[in-house]
């Protein structure tokens, strides 16, 4: 070894760095007990050791695969966000069963930013995101934690009474489902370097679990405030159109949909799907890898979910513009009689604007290039 170092001293540089962050990968659950949950002085934890660690390329490689730091640190934010916490000490391994309480005290905490730095960190080198393109377990357990994080903090308009005082949970939300975003992005950008198989591989697997929340399969979301899918048809333009029977004025809407901001991620890579390479995988078209294991009516219900959530920012952007006045919604009181009193040059517009807001929907939920995008919209749509 001595030899080794003399002889080569930037492979004996590389060997020191891989212990180090060996080391720590190993303590990282202690670190982060304290840092969370004890330290005083946060700001000089020995937790930010990690950046030094994690941003190193082959340390990085090494401890992901050799010491499964990123399913360290997903077991560490899912037991953390669920409140499985006992005697000053996150519980390990985090069990899948744990729903999140938005008004716990985890959720209030201002320390768990750099813990999704930590995964970015990680994740944003070269040699890791070839890993975690190559082996489909990373996108499994990934996937499996932003659906903790699916629709949470859900809102409705509150039409019949004045609320005068409004929690202000929210903006923890906000702050965690951030950071978590961060860290789809640099997720998403690993599979420039998938081939193709393990790039359609990854879509079906995030595909499958958006399905497993908002159908109510997973039992997560609160069936007191989602309710089963349900379509209905509607008339546009002398064609019928089965859609989703949802009316955002009266039902509830969350902002936060984590698997769909990965779904999305992992669609800007899908020129990299030429035909040959799809028909290896005995798909036709892109638009077979959504439909060769979902129907039509599935793929509209994932868009629809970030589709409401849009409505609700969208709308509330044009009543302003058209009125001068801000739509109510939540918490401020709200006119009752739909869409003809809140905006009146729209008229009885109800089915022209949803239909409207699902071709938007489906353009940014799959950021395709405009030649590919036709190949996928879904037939009921292609007319509108």
């Amino acid at each position: 070894m001595l030899v080794c170092c003399l002889c080569h001293p930037s492979r004996c540089f590389t060997f020191v760095e891989r212990q180090k962050a060996a080391h720590f990968a190993n303590v990282y659950p202690r670190v982060i007990d304290n840092y969370l949950l004890v330290d005083r002085e946060a700001e000089t934890s020995i937790k930010y050791f990690a950046l030094q660690l994690f941003t190193v390329p082959s340390a990085a490689l090494h401890i992901v695969q050799y010491y499964n730091i990123v399913t360290r640190i997903l077991n560490i934010i899912t037991a953390f966000f669920t409140n499985q916490i006992s005697d000053r000490r996150i519980n390990y391994p985090a069990s899948t069963v744990a729903e999140i309480d938005v008004d716990s005290e985890p959720f209030k905490s201002k320390r768990f930013m750099p813990v999704f730095s930590d995964l970015r960190y990680l994740c944003h080198n070269e040699p890791v995101q070839r890993l975690i393109s190559r082996r489909h377990e990373f996108i499994t357990q990934f996937a499996q934690t932003c659906q903790l994080f699916m629709c949470i903090n859900p809102n409705k308009r509150a039409a019949n009474s004045h609320v005068e005082f409004e929690t202000d949970g929210w903006i923890s939300v906000f702050n965690v489902t951030l950071s978590l975003s961060r860290v789809i992005k640099v997720y998403g950008e690993a599979f420039q370097y998938a081939t193709p198989a393990e790039l359609v591989a990854a879509i079906n697997t995030v595909t499958h679990n958006i399905l497993m929340s908002v159908t109510l399969a997973d039992e997560r979301l609160d069936r007191n405030k989602f309710t089963p899918i349900v379509f209905h048809d509607v008339n546009f333009g002398s064609t019928l159109y089965s859609v989703i029977q949802f009316d955002v004025l009266e039902g509830w809407v969350s902002f936060h949909h984590s698997l769909q901001w990965l779904l999305a991620e992992l669609f800007k890579h899908v020129d990299t799907l030429s035909e040959s390479s799809l028909s290896e995988n005995g798909l036709p078209s892109i638009r077979d890898i959504m439909l060769r294991n979902t129907s039509e009516k599935a793929v509209l219900t994932i868009i629809d979910f970030p589709l409401r959530g849009e409505f609700v920012t969208t709308f509330d952007d044009t009543y302003t513009h058209v009125t001068g006045k801000s739509w109510q919604w939540s918490h401020r009181s709200a006119p009752d009689s739909g869409y003809e009193t809140a905006l009146p040059s729209a008229g009885n517009s109800c089915t022209t604007v949803t239909l409207c807001f699902a071709n938007c929907a489906m353009i940014k939920i799959c950021t395709f290039s405009r030649q590919r995008l036709s190949s996928w919209i879904p037939a009921s749509f292609s007319s509108v």
